[in-house]
């Protein structure tokens, strides 16, 4: 099998099933050494990889189809998310089947959904090691009122890891100021989109221009880099949402309360 993903349906309340890609594979260069051995989105957090707390709060919201998990292109890797969710298909409802990648990379990864959803309209994507308390609901209404081809997730804000000094004009320090939350210049993308299912024919003919250089397609780089001057894309800012790339063990451990709370608000 191919790299991780996985699909969620969620109901919200409008007649609306909204299907969720959650891409949860990945080389993990920032994970290693623990991404050589085992998929980075199987860090464990408080007994419970990271995939766990994902698939909890998507499933959350209401009334959800099924959740459908496509594995690494490393058997063994893969072997290890099948294995985890094997025995608790009903903490997750009772919604969880298993697919193949057929094309890497993160939009690659998004194009082997496209089977999975056929008949509709838009779907929600979710890159697997992001934790984050998100309202589905309110992105996907953000969505709706701009009818855009999609919706990205950002934040303009960002809880440091490290402290900050200001300094006078003499060098004299004035002030220490502890892992504060500053504003950034330019808001980041947190792997979290909403889009029209026309996306997917972009990412097929980026697929195809690809494959002559390599068998992976870069969903930001190959697809919504060039899409933003066809189509309109908009964004959808968290405020004052405090999210975590859980991109390795040694980041979790360095923010432990951190990710504790953030995990508590991921609870519905």
């Amino acid at each position: 099998m191919k790299r991780n993903l996985l699909t969620v349906n969620l109901y919200l309340g409008d007649g609306i099933l909204l299907k969720a890609v959650v891409l949860a594979g990945g080389r993990g260069e920032r994970a290693k050494p623990f991404s050589e051995v085992s998929p980075k989105v199987m860090i464990p957090v408080n007994g419970r990889p990271v995939i766990d707390y994902v698939v909890r709060h998507l499933v959350s919201f209401d009334i959800i189809d099924d959740v459908i998990v496509v594995c690494s292109s490393n058997e063994d890797q893969s072997k290890q998310v099948t294995s985890y969710f094997e025995g608790k298909e009903s903490l997750f409802k009772n919604k969880i089947r298993f697919i193949d990648e057929s094309i890497g990379g993160t939009g690659g990864a998004v194009l082997s959904a496209k089977p999975l959803l056929k008949g509709d309209e838009e779907f929600l994507v979710w890159f697997g090691d992001n934790l984050i308390p998100l309202d589905i609901n309110a992105l996907h209404n953000h969505y709706k009122a701009r009818k855009c081809v999609g919706c990205v997730t950002v934040s303009s804000i960002r809880k440091t890891e490290t402290g900050f000094v200001e300094i006078a004009p003499d060098g004299q320090i004035l002030k220490f100021k502890e892992k504060p939350t500053i504003k950034l210049t330019e808001p980041e993308c947190l792997g979290i989109y909403l889009f029209n299912t026309k996306i997917l024919n972009y990412i097929e003919k980026a697929a195809e221009q690809q494959q002559q250089k390599k068998n992976s397609v870069n969903l930001s780089y190959d697809v919504l880099e060039k899409l933003s001057s066809l189509e309109k894309l908009q964004s959808y800012d968290i405020g004052q949402t405090d999210w975590i790339d859980a991109e390795s063990p040694t980041k979790l451990a360095r923010n432990t309360e951190r990710v504790k709370s953030i995990i508590e608000k991921m609870k519905r």
